[in-house]
Formats: structure tokens, C-alpha cells, sequence
């Protein structure tokens, strides 16, 4: 082999090495929606998976009923483990984050598309899963590293989400996940963080034009045009989650 085709050939192959391992993968970040026109709602779930030696953990975050329920963890507690039987396919098992367990599925990979496959529901009167469902990949990595703030307050628990560093400076890469202390409403909006002169603020909207924000110790929501504030506490700060 001369000089020329080496040169040309041992970089394709190092490519498609390396486009075969990402595809047969199930490591990365997964979100889909399934719409239902008859009821005009929406679920949406998210999977962070992890994928070593054959051997499949991870989490989901579920919310449907518009938006008004979540089956979701603010830890990094692991739901789902299981294991692949094929190349491009898996047998799972996952807990309900309400309490059910025994719950089963088969995911299949095809590229950057993973199939959701219910083959048990999980047990427990609350729990809800979708039967079947296509997620995209959003990432090659299980997570991303990012800082966490809690704030509570009588009515929320919030969650602050720091995609830019350690809340040291101004950030327009932040998600807030806001969950009522009785469980019956969740919201979920993308937002900005502001600091000066020691002085920090965090806005968020959603796509609907609700908004919540925070100065000092209160929280200020907007929703269909009705405006409330509460006082609260950050009572944890500055959690820092890594890639693993």
C-alpha cells in the first residue's frame, strides 16, 4: 500500500470506526413526543442512558396531561437497567419515579432514532408510560455538566438549571423545572441568569408567553396573564453534576 492510500485510507477507517460505535450505542440523550389529536395533549419523555460492557442504566423524565403531570426525579437517581440482546436492541426494566415498579421494555437503536417499546407497565395505581414511542438523539453524552440551585417556596419547588458555569457570571443557557409541592402542576421553561454588582436574577418563558421569575428570596410567576409572587428559601446551592 503506498503512502497516498494510507493517508487516504486509515482516516476513513478511523471515520467509520467511529460512526459504527456511536450508531450501535444506546449512550446519549433521547427526547420524543407523542401527540394525541383526540385529547390535544402532549407527552414528552426524555432518556439519559449509559451503555458499558453490553449492561444499559439510566433515567426518564415523563410529562404529559399538557404539562400538568411529571414523572420525573430532580436527584440523579437511575430508573431503568437492563441489557442488549442485539446489536441495535435492548430488554429493560424501569421503576415508575410514583412508586411503580416491575415495568419492562424493549428499546431498539436505528441511527440517532430509538424506539420505545412497553412491554410491562409498571405497577401502582399513578404510573403512565406511553406503549410505544420514537425519540431523537440530542446527544452522544450521557449528561452534560452543569450547576444546580433549589429554591422553595409553599407552592414550588424550583429547580435551577446552570448550563455556563457556576452561577459566577451572566448565563443565557439555563433550564428551570419547577414542580407544585402537591404534584399537580410542572412547568418547564428555558431562561437566562443575570449577575451585577452582586445583584442576580434569573427570567424564564415558555413558549406559551408564561413567565417566572426570581429576585432575592421571591419567586414572580405570569401565567395566562395573572400575576402572583411568593416568598422562599434557597436551601441548596451550587450542585455541580459531572459527566461520567
Amino acid at each position: 500500500m503506498n503512502i497516498l492510500v494510507k493517508k487516504i485510507f486509515l482516516p476513513v477507517m478511523i471515520l467509520m470506526a467511529s460512526f459504527l460505535s456511536h450508531a450501535n450505542s444506546f449512550t446519549g440523550q433521547w427526547k420524543g413526543d407523542l401527540i394525541d389529536p383526540y385529547n390535544n395533549d402532549v407527552t414528552t419523555m426524555t432518556l439519559s442512558l449509559k451503555e458499558k460492557g453490553g449492561e444499559i442504566e439510566g433515567r426518564y423524565c415523563l410529562i404529559y396531561n399538557n404539562g400538568n403531570k411529571t414523572d420525573c426525579s430532580t436527584t440523579d437517581e437511575m430508573n431503568i437497567h437492563g441489557e442488549k440482546i442485539e446489536s441495535d436492541r435492548a430488554k429493560i426494566t424501569f421503576k415508575s419515579w410514583f412508586g411503580g415498579d416491575k415495568g419492562k421494555a424493549r428499546i431498539t437503536l436505528k441511527n440517532d432514532i430509538l424506539q420505545w417499546h412497553t412491554l410491562v407497565k409498571p405497577q401502582g395505581e399513578n404510573t403512565y408510560i406511553p406503549y410505544k414511542l420514537s425519540l431523537i438523539r440530542s446527544s452522544d453524552k450521557y449528561e452534560t455538566e452543569k450547576f444546580t440551585r433549589i429554591f422553595q417556596s409553599n407552592t414550588y419547588e424550583a429547580h435551577i438549571i446552570n448550563y455556563c458555569n457556576n452561577f459566577e457570571s451572566s448565563c443565557s443557557n439555563m433550564l428551570l423545572m419547577a414542580i407544585t409541592n402537591d404534584h399537580t402542576k410542572s412547568v418547564f421553561m428555558s431562561g437566562k441568569y443575570s449577575k451585577k454588582n452582586q445583584k442576580e436574577a434569573y427570567f424564564f418563558e415558555d413558549e406559551n408567553g408564561n413567565k417566572i421569575h426570581f429576585e432575592g428570596d421571591t419567586i414572580f410567576t405570569e401565567f395566562n396573564d395573572e400575576n402572583k409572587n411568593e416568598k422562599g428559601l434557597w436551601h441548596i446551592t451550587q450542585i455541580k453534576d459531572h459527566l461520567k
